[in-house]
């Protein structure tokens, strides 16, 4: 399996062990369908500016499918929808390929981080009836645990009233509890510490978890320091042991994508 890592300096590929810039242009959300990509590329040049869905085929080439305020974080596709959590505005969004119209929801209230009810909605996970976000609560400054959201039977409802602080990658099997520095299982159960950095970024197979490793405590204003010191850690599934670790040319890794 290769992998596609957005961060603030773009989108790499790694092949190999060999790691690849392909696209200079600061990514966030990323998932794949119908042999394309679907990237979240920064449109301006005001950070965080996270403000177009992309398509491609992994290079600097894109074809631009929509527009999206600032603050977006994840993307997934359920059938002909792309699903994006808009984290600046704690929305999530329907979004149909072709279309004009989407569907807005906002499981907690429309809020921007100044309001107490912010959720910053990070990761999206589907189920067969079922949509679960993650909601990360800024728990550095809210000191709010993250917090899982499912919905269903058009109802959003809280399912997990804390998973750790700052959470990311709400996935079936694992997730990062970043600010603990922690990959943790759907369970809760931890399975991997670091004593440094930032996990965030996770894909994972039968025999590994790829976790990003992001520098940790960047300089929000000004990004200085913020340019290396990011890795990919492999882990062995069965025994969480590091089997390689490869350094990124960036500060911060936002989402890996594994594509065959």
């Amino acid at each position: 399996m290769n992998f596609f890592l957005t961060t603030n300096r773009g989108l790499y590929k790694v092949e190999g062990g060999n790691v690849v810039l392909v696209d200079p242009v600061p990514c966030h959300g990323i998932d794949a369908q119908d042999g394309q990509l679907y990237v979240v590329r920064r449109t301006n040049k005001n950070y965080p500016g996270w403000t177009g869905v992309f398509r491609g085929q992994g290079s600097q080439e894109w074809e631009q499918i929509t527009w999206v305020e600032k603050g977006t974080y994840e993307i997934k596709w359920r059938g002909d929808k792309l699903w994006i959590c808009v984290t600046g505005r704690n929305e999530v969004l329907e979004f149909p390929i072709g279309g004009k119209e989407y569907e807005a929801h906002t499981p907690n209230g429309f809020a921007r981080r100044e309001d107490g009810n912010y959720q910053h909605f990070n990761s999206i996970l589907h189920g067969e009836d079922w949509t679960e976000v993650l909601a990360h609560n800024y728990s550095g400054k809210s000191d709010r645990p993250s917090c899982v959201w499912r919905y269903q039977d058009n109802v959003w409802r809280i399912t997990k009233i804390d998973v750790g602080r700052e959470c990311h990658d709400w996935t079936e099997k694992f997730y990062n509890d970043s600010g603990n520095r922690a990959l943790k299982s759907r369970m809760g159960d931890v399975l991997k510490t670091w004593d440094e950095g930032y996990p965030r970024g996770l894909e994972y197979d039968e025999e590994v978890v790829v976790v990003g490793i992001s520098k940790l405590e960047p300089d929000r204003d000004t990004r200085e320091g913020d340019t290396f010191g990011a890795r990919m850690d492999i882990l062995d599934r069965h025994t969480m042991t590091t089997l390689d670790s490869i350094p990124i040319p960036a500060g911060q890794i936002y989402c890996i994508k594994g594509v065959d």
